[in-house]
């Protein structure tokens, strides 16, 4: 797990030097002096270069959606790759929108009339206009509209078509991208590299290996968590306790979309269980999924494990439905492990610690390797780094495992470095951003 976040400053590294990488072309094939000779140069130099960054940004953004195994090793995670994805399709959308308003404010710096900017009878400008219009539109839709998971999808996926128009506007400017021979053969990989990836992914489903298995059970947990206990029809998948997986449901009941859950289950036997709770949306409907409901598992994904870990003294922290990777590791336990185990489960009410019952069995099968404490809002208030470190000796000796609602995780990560707990030894598993 250590190694997992250096392979995600990495991979932003490598993300970084692609995106800058056109600009450092463009500077050296044009020379660095002739962009600072006015103010306006200046301007439109500095509005030139956010377009290069925000093309090539927004030209990876497919690849970092395609849920690669080499993509999620290269960042420690699919959870990073796509908190970078989020990241990166602002800045895509800030550059992009910077660059015409520089144009404009450098040429009317340089003497250019208001009305002489652009050249509205250019097929470029009205393909451009169109582009930034388009633009605005989605990145508005997709982030203060809110909608079915299911038409936010089709929405999203409307970026991806957004890619040719944005190249066709390139190459329609006659602008310095079709003089410089290196910038334009590294601009049109680019685009091919992320209008593929993004024809792979979302549009045909290619090369994408799922596993076949079938709904054998499902169990009511609570009234707001279902237990979909699933079996294979083929190959089964093999994952490691901690990890997480797409499922897609055959049934008309939910969407046809993959949404990822945690395992729930050891890996230790022929079935997969997933504990899902009522957030909304399909997951509010699979206590009516049938036996006998075809399912398709996409993965495994994620490093979030006790076995990614060198340190023999964990302490896990689960708030609410987060409870799931960890009962799939406490599942994993035996007697005789060098692990030693101290799970605090957080949780609104006592009727929402899930599986509380059987996390005190294993307590009681495991006493030296595997301690619990519920912290519940009502009776003790909210899981802290100051609650934390009144049950455990040699605080900063050893790794935690997070992974709950944002906010508990990012008070938990601020309270534990505050006492002396280094971030390389924090780990989280961030479920929001996917």
């Amino acid at each position: 797990m250590l190694f997992g976040k250096k392979r995600s400053l990495y991979g932003r590294l490598i993300f970084l030097v692609l995106v800058v990488v056109p600009v450092v072309i463009w500077l050296v094939a044009t020379g660095v002096g002739t962009h600072f000779s006015t103010a306006g140069n200046i301007l439109k130099s500095i509005g030139k270069a956010c377009a290069f960054m925000g093309f090539a940004t927004y030209c990876l953004q497919p690849v970092l959606s395609m849920r690669f195994f080499i993509v999620e090793k290269l960042f420690g995670g699919l959870d990073s790759v796509y908190l970078l994805h989020k990241q990166a399709g602002k800045l895509a959308f800030y550059l992009i929108c910077i660059h015409p308003i520089l144009l404009a404010a450098g040429g009317l710096l340089n003497g250019v009339g208001f009305l002489g900017i652009w050249n509205w009878e250019s097929a470029s400008v009205l393909i451009g206009v169109f582009a930034l219009v388009c633009l605005i539109l989605l990145t508005g839709f997709t982030v203060y509209v809110h909608t079915k998971h299911q038409k936010w999808v089709y929405v999203h996926r409307l970026f991806g078509w957004l890619l040719p128009v944005i190249v066709l506007h390139a190459l329609l400017a006659n602008a310095q991208i079709t003089h410089i021979i290196p910038l334009y053969i590294y601009m049109l990989l680019l685009a091919e590299i992320g209008f593929v990836s993004f024809l792979i992914r979302s549009v045909f489903g290619i090369f994408i290996h799922r596993y076949r298995y079938v709904v054998a059970e499902v169990l009511t947990v609570t009234p707001a968590v279902t237990e979909l206990v699933l079996k294979p029809t083929g190959i089964p998948m093999n994952y490691t306790p901690g990890q997480f997986a797409y499922l897609t449901l055959k049934s008309k009941v939910v969407d046809s979309e993959p949404h990822p859950y945690s395992f729930t289950t050891a890996n230790n036997g022929p079935y997969i269980r997933f504990a899902i709770k009522n957030l909304g949306d399909d997951s509010a409907k699979m206590k009516y999924i049938t036996p006998g409901t075809p399912a398709l598992l996409e993965g495994p994904y994620g490093t979030f494990s006790l076995h990614n870990s060198k340190r023999a003294q964990q302490i896990w922290i689960a708030g609410g439905v987060g409870i799931t990777p960890f009962l799939a590791m406490a599942r994993s336990l035996k007697p005789g492990d060098k692990h030693h185990i101290h799970l605090f489960y957080a949780a609104d009410k006592l009727d929402d610690a899930v599986f509380m019952r059987e996390l005190i069995a294993i307590r009681k099968m495991l006493p030296d390797n595997f301690e619990f404490n519920l912290v519940n809002k009502q009776w003790s208030g909210f899981v802290t780094a100051d609650v934390v470190g009144k049950s455990i000796k040699n605080f900063a000796e050893a790794d935690y495992f997070i992974c709950g609602p944002p906010g508990m995780t990012a008070a938990l990560k601020k309270g534990l470095t505050a006492k002396g707990v280094s971030e390389e030894h924090i780990f989280n598993e961030n479920f929001s951003v996917m």
